[in-house]
């Protein structure tokens, strides 16, 4: 992955940076932390996919930036 940064990408590519920010929350229950972890807890990040799915053109605020999901810190 490439290091992750605050700003919001696009729903597309930022779904895949949170399924495997779920599975390394996962390898890192398993004390097997990755090098790949970011801060957040699996609950802080389902949360996040939610909105982040929600962030479309339906979406009353889309496509104020000042309004998009933050992920978890």
């Amino acid at each position: 992955l490439f290091p992750y940064t605050t700003l919001f990408r696009s729903r597309t590519a930022e779904l895949p940076v949170i399924a495997r920010q779920l599975d390394a929350i996962e390898e890192a229950d398993a004390d097997v932390p990755p090098v790949d972890l970011l801060p957040g807890t699996r609950k802080q990040w389902l949360k996040y996919r939610g909105q982040v799915s929600n962030w479309n053109e339906t979406n009353p605020d889309f496509p104020d930036s000042s309004k998009r999901p933050i992920a978890p810190t």
